[in-house]
């Protein structure tokens, strides 16, 4: 009877800790995330000129950088996780994220920037305001955030906000930052 207890007890206080660490979002940190073939290994400056490009709108310390391999259940993870305020998809898996109930529509970005290309195939009908809404934008290889490491990029880049983050306005003043050119 007490071997019993005491295994019950080791699995409730392991799925305690399970449950307790679960997410990746750590409160006042500020999360990029980009999924793509581009990393250290391009040619080892990858994350300092992106860091730098980001530090013009949010202080080093109250931001992550996390550069992932362009893999479809990792972005599905980092979704279910929570993880993540902004994320940065090759073009060729943004689907796998957008979700016009997860998303965060960016109509104001593409308002505030005429500049930036609105893709229908971003677009979905927002039931908050009954219009077609913009949930992602494309990123050109001539944005703030690339220029100073390819041009043109092998690839094209997609941006969004999960509907979760807890710094949305943050996130579009990043975005429209990082969307300069």
């Amino acid at each position: 009877m007490k071997i019993q207890l005491v295994r019950i007890s080791m699995f409730l206080i392991l799925l305690l800790m399970l449950v307790g660490c679960g997410g990746n979002k750590q409160e006042d940190h500020f999360q990029i995330y980009i999924f793509s073939e581009l990393n250290d290994a391009f040619d080892g400056r990858v994350s300092k000129v992106l860091e730098n490009v980001i530090e013009e709108v949010i202080p080093k310390e109250e931001f992550g950088l996390y550069l992932f391999p362009k893999v479809v259940e990792k972005i599905v993870i980092e979704i279910v996780t929570k993880g993540g305020d902004i994320f940065i998809l090759e073009e060729d898996i943004v689907m796998a994220a957008l979700d016009p109930i997860g998303v965060h529509p960016l109509d104001l970005l593409i308002e505030s920037n005429d500049k930036i290309q609105r893709v229908e195939e971003y677009m979905f009908h927002n039931d908050e305001t009954g219009a077609m809404s913009v949930y992602a934008v494309p990123i050109p290889s001539n944005s703030l955030l690339f220029k100073d490491i390819a041009n043109p990029l092998p690839n094209q880049y997609v941006a969004l906000i999960p509907h979760y983050s807890d710094d949305k306005e943050l996130a579009v003043k990043l975005l429209a930052h990082l969307l300069a050119n």
